[in-house]
């Protein structure tokens, strides 16, 4: 087993698929984005453009450590994160494939919310 972390909310979705930009600043609801189109350069790479290819069925993304983590996201968006329902997660996980500036991971056996 492998620990990870990762945010998500209580249903275990992450921010990219949860809400529209427009929770963390960059549009309005109506755009119709999501906070992904935003993490999408050479800081915040998609898991195909920072050594993990692209991702198959059942993969998810995470950070294998909290500075990590700290590293992506900033103060700001972590804060309206957490005010929308989000927390920091730590999860013990079967596959992990390490990128440089996050993971893939599947087979989540166990989890807990850290922060």
């Amino acid at each position: 087993m492998t620990v990870i972390y990762r945010v998500e909310n209580a249903a275990g979705q992450e921010p990219y698929k949860s809400f529209t930009v427009g929770w963390c600043g960059y549009g309005t609801s109506e755009d119709n984005l999501w906070i992904s189109t935003t993490h999408n350069d050479p800081h915040h790479p998609p898991p195909s453009e920072d050594g993990l290819g692209f991702i198959k069925g059942g993969d998810r993304c995470g950070f294998r450590d909290i500075q990590q983590l700290e590293a992506w996201f900033t103060d700001d968006e972590l804060v309206k994160m957490f005010d929308n329902g989000f927390r920091i997660v730590e999860l013990n996980v079967e596959h992990v494939a390490y990128g440089g500036r996050q993971v893939t991971f599947s087979g989540v056996k166990s989890s807990q919310v850290f922060l």
